[in-house]
């Protein structure tokens, strides 16, 4: 079942089939003793979705969403530890791409050990965090879609589309090129709900879908961005595993022009996608549940 919405069917049992899908899809892709690193970045991706329904309904399931959502943020966590250190490896043969001039063969390939030695030390831990994650999961596809059916209806979700276009806008708000990390990293996460929040709605017109493809540019240019902020804080963890002063500075630097470029652009796309107030969007959104 894709992830959206339709028409023909309530949407209490709808939400309740592909919270019920996502949390399954994780488990799934986690069956291995050993995932591989595509199945943990798809595990991943269904723990997203599956947190940002229950985003969707926080006010209508009260209580419950916590302790929901806890259970999805340990999981999230988890595997985002495994995640982390494959994606240092591939940032930094993309920062290699784009400075080939400045980041030479061999001081790519320093670089390269040096993360891969960390990789395996994450990995060595990796069966403690997959079985929390699975746990965790577990525990999950057992409670909340029960609770997803009996909160959710078209003007709970209605609302809780507006919630999360509001908190993405605000965020927005106080973000310029010059914010740090945190405000960066806090804004992606805003979007992505609000992305996934959209992403439902793609079945339902025309308008859903142009501003998925849009959010989804958003969203990529801030997970590069957010990708090399983890670069840099695992070279500067341990620099001294890295080579010398010289080639950390060169790759820092590296990372902070790339970055400068990321962030410009993101406030850039943020400033189309959010400009217009929650009641304007709360408006347009009604409309996409009206027939055609």
């Amino acid at each position: 079942m894709a992830y959206r919405l339709t028409r023909r069917t309530r949407v209490s049992r709808q939400l309740r089939h592909l919270i019920r899908e996502q949390v399954s899809g994780a488990l799934d892709c986690l069956e291995s003793p050993e995932p591989s690193e595509e199945a943990i970045h798809e595990a991943r991706k269904c723990v997203k979705r599956a947190r940002a329904i229950l985003h969707l309904l926080k006010e209508e399931l009260g209580s419950a969403f916590r302790r929901e959502n806890d259970r999805l943020r340990v999981a999230a966590h988890s595997l985002s530890a495994l995640r982390d250190a494959d994606v240092n490896g591939e940032t930094l043969r993309e920062l290699q791409r784009r400075h080939p001039a400045v980041l030479t063969a061999a001081t790519v390939r320093t670089f390269a050990r040096g993360l891969q030695a960390r990789k395996r030390q994450t990995r060595a831990g990796a069966g403690a965090l997959l079985s929390t994650a699975r746990k965790a999961l577990e525990q999950s596809r057992e409670s909340a879609p029960g609770r997803v059916a009996r909160a959710a209806n078209r003007g709970a979700i209605r609302r809780g589309m507006m919630r999360g276009y509001r908190q993405a806008r605000r965020a927005c708000e106080r973000i310029v090129p010059d914010s740090g990390a945190a405000s960066f990293h806090l804004w992606r996460r805003r979007v992505k709900d609000h992305e996934y929040h959209i992403q439902l709605c793609e079945g339902l017109s025309s308008q859903a879908r142009a501003r998925a493809r849009l959010l989804k540019q958003l969203e990529t240019v801030l997970g590069d961005e957010h990708n090399l902020t983890l670069l840099r804080s695992t070279i500067l963890a341990s620099a001294q595993s890295y080579g010398d002063a010289r080639a950390t500075a060169l790759v820092l630097g590296c990372i902070t022009r790339n970055q400068a470029g990321l962030r410009s652009r993101a406030v850039e796309l943020g400033a189309r996608l959010f400009r217009e107030s929650p009641a304007h969007f709360d408006n347009v959104a009604r409309r996409w549940w009206s027939p055609a």
